[in-house]
C-alpha cells in the first residue's frame, strides 16, 4: 500500500474480509481481492497439476 499511513495499514490489516488466500505453498501464492476484481497468483514450481483453471502455466510465472 505506497503512501497509506500507518492506521491505514493496520486497518487493512485488520479486515480479514478484504482479500482471500487461495493458496499458500512452496508450489504457488494466490490471493483474490472480489471487491475489485482482482487475483493474482505466482506459480513457483510445477506441482502434480500446473494449471490455473482452464489454463496450463510453465512456472516460475505470474
Amino acid at each position: 500500500m505506497p503512501g497509506a499511513s500507518s492506521a491505514a495499514t493496520q486497518a487493512r490489516a485488520n479486515d480479514s474480509a478484504y482479500l482471500t488466500v487461495l493458496a499458500n505453498t512452496r508450489y504457488q501464492q494466490g490471493i483474490s481481492v472480489s471487491s475489485i476484481g482482482v487475483t493474482a497468483v505466482n506459480f513457483w514450481e510445477i506441482a502434480a497439476a500446473p494449471t490455473a483453471g482452464s489454463r496450463w502455466i510453465s512456472p516460475p510465472a505470474s
